[in-house]
């Protein structure tokens, strides 16, 4: 229906010292972008889909309590997936004293086999995205540009993130995969496959195998913001 075959995209481009880790890992990331781009569909998603970035994990609680320590704070989001997987948004920006390194939160998206695994997942990659700012791992945005902020930019961004999260159905936040099996069925059921493997190539001295997962039923990711 979205033309997932031939659409020009890296999404589900995975690497693993496995050709079933590499497969796992970008039908996971087709998942996950799948979930995000209807997340962006969804009117009032970010008031309907808030869950408390709380109660999901030891994982989560250690990474919450090291970011915290410095002044971060997390807003988490439960994607919609009709495949019924965990996909968390996050958004994450500092909210102790002073100017935020970035004027606005920095996102990370995850989807995984746990709403544990994919909250911390994409707790990572937010706090990821903000230290590339910060050790100017772009060439093409300087410091200087990130620090163009205004207080009425920090103060929405910091209210968003600190925001009352409404806690979602525990049938909603408690749902697991057990096994690879387990999710090959309820992509298929969903009406996102087939699922389709390419072997794209092989290492053979690295132990690096590389593969492109599709599913063309599946939203395509394209986010105009």
């Amino acid at each position: 229906a979205h033309d997932g075959v031939f659409l020009r995209t890296t999404t589900g481009l995975a690497c693993h010292t496995s050709p079933r880790g590499a497969f796992l890992h970008g039908l996971w990331e087709c998942l996950e972008r799948d979930a995000i781009a209807r997340a962006f569909a969804t009117h009032g998603f970010f008031d309907r889909w808030r869950i408390a970035p709380y109660g999901l994990g030891d994982g989560v609680d250690h990474i919450r309590s090291l970011a915290g320590a410095r002044g971060m704070s997390f807003a988490l989001w439960l994607a919609p997936s009709p495949a019924a997987i965990p996909v968390v948004w996050c958004q994450t920006v500092e909210t102790g004293p002073g100017e935020p390194i970035l004027a606005l939160p920095t996102e990370g998206y995850a989807a995984g086999p746990s709403i544990e695994m994919a909250a911390a997942s994409a707790m990572l990659e937010a706090l990821s995205a903000r230290a590339g700012a910060i050790s100017g791992a772009r060439d093409d945005q300087t410091r200087e540009h990130y620090r163009r902020s205004r207080d009425a930019a920090v103060a929405k961004a910091r209210e968003l993130v600190l925001a009352e999260a409404a806690t979602k159905p525990a049938e909603a936040t408690s749902a697991t995969i057990p096994d690879p099996g387990t999710l090959l069925d309820r992509v298929v059921e969903a009406g996102l496959g087939p699922v389709l493997a390419i072997p794209v190539g092989v290492d053979e001295e690295a132990g690096v195998h590389c593969v492109r997962t599709v599913l063309p039923g599946a939203s395509p990711f394209f986010v105009l913001r």
